[in-house]
C-alpha cells in the first residue's frame, strides 16, 4: 500500500484554491463591470413619429378613428387611453436601446403610447376627456407612490417645424392635473429639460434664444418657481419621468 504524500496533497490544495480564488475574482470583476454598464446611459435616436396625412394615397389603408383602451386605475377613477393610427411611430434605428439597463438620454419611447392623444377619465359613473384639444401625448406620469400624487404631461400640440413628424425638435408642452384628470393647467409653453428632485416637485427648463431658464415646481403648493439661467448654445432636450436624475450642464458650456 502506497503512503499518503502530504506535500503532494498540499500542492493540490493550494492549486485548488488559487483557481477557486481566480474564478471567483472573474465573476467579480464581470458583476462590477455589469452593474457599471448597466448605470451608464445610453444614447440613441427619439422616436420618429410620423403624422399621416389621409389625402396621401399610401396612406388608403389607415384607420384614423379614435381607438379607446383601459389604461390604469388611480384610485377610484379609472383611466382609459385614446390612440390614433394617424401617429405612428417608426422603429428606432438603435440596437443600443434593447440592451439591458439601457435608458435614453433624450426622450423616451413606450410602444405603448404610439398614437396616444387624449386620457378619459372614469368616476362616479362619470367620464371626461382631459384634453379639448388633439396633440400627441409624448410622455406622462400619472400619479404614483413614490413620485408624484398628480399627473403631468408632455405634451406636442402641433408639428412646428413643419417636418411631417412629432419629434423632441417640436415644441413640447408641459401640463399637470389632479389624478383625477380635474384642474389642468399648463406649466410651460415649451419645456426642454425635466427631472424629478423629491415627490411632487420637479425642475425644468425653459429656452429663449441661447438662454437658458431653470425653474423648479411644487406640486404641494402648484407653483412655479424661477431658479436661475445661464447662457448656453442650443443641445439635447431631456425629459426624464421615470425615475429620479439630475439636469446636468456640460462643464464646456459658459455659465
Amino acid at each position: 500500500m502506497k503512503k499518503i504524500n502530504f506535500e503532494t496533497i498540499k500542492k493540490i490544495d493550494y492549486i485548488l484554491v488559487f483557481l477557486a480564488g481566480i474564478i471567483a475574482a472573474i465573476f467579480l470583476l464581470v458583476f462590477l463591470v455589469s452593474e457599471i454598464v448597466d448605470s451608464i446611459p445610453r444614447r440613441h435616436n427619439p422616436p420618429n413619429i410620423q403624422i399621416i396625412d389621409k389625402d396621401d394615397p399610401a396612406a388608403k389603408d389607415v384607420e384614423f378613428e379614435e381607438l379607446v383602451d383601459f389604461y390604469e386605475k388611480l384610485k377610484d377613477v379609472y383611466v382609459f387611453s385614446v390612440k390614433t393610427r394617424a401617429i405612428k411611430a417608426d422603429e428606432l434605428e438603435s440596437d443600443e436601446s434593447m440592451l439591458k439597463g439601457a435608458f435614453a438620454n433624450s426622450l423616451q419611447y413606450s410602444a405603448n403610447d404610439d398614437g396616444l392623444i387624449n386620457f378619459i377619465f372614469v368616476k362616479d359613473g362619470k367620464e371626461s376627456k382631459l384634453f379639448s384639444f388633439k396633440g400627441y401625448i409624448y410622455k406622462s406620469c400619472l400619479a404614483t407612490k413614490d413620485k408624484c400624487d398628480f399627473n403631468i404631461y408632455a405634451v406636442i400640440k402641433e408639428d412646428s417645424d413643419s417636418d411631417k413628424k412629432l419629434t423632441s425638435k417640436d415644441r413640447i408642452s408641459l401640463y399637470v392635473s389632479d389624478y383625477d384628470g380635474t384642474k389642468l393647467e399648463e406649466v410651460s409653453p415649451e419645456i426642454y429639460n425635466f427631472c424629478f428632485v423629491e415627490k411632487n416637485m420637479f425642475i425644468f427648463t425653459e429656452r429663449q434664444d441661447n438662454i437658458l431658464s431653470f425653474y423648479e415646481y411644487d406640486g404641494n403648493s402648484r407653483t412655479k418657481k424661477f431658479i436661475k439661467e445661464v447662457e448656453q448654445k442650443e443641445g439635447e432636450k431631456s425629459i426624464e419621468m421615470t425615475k429620479y436624475a439630475p439636469i446636468l450642464i456640460r462643464p464646456d458650456y459658459e455659465l
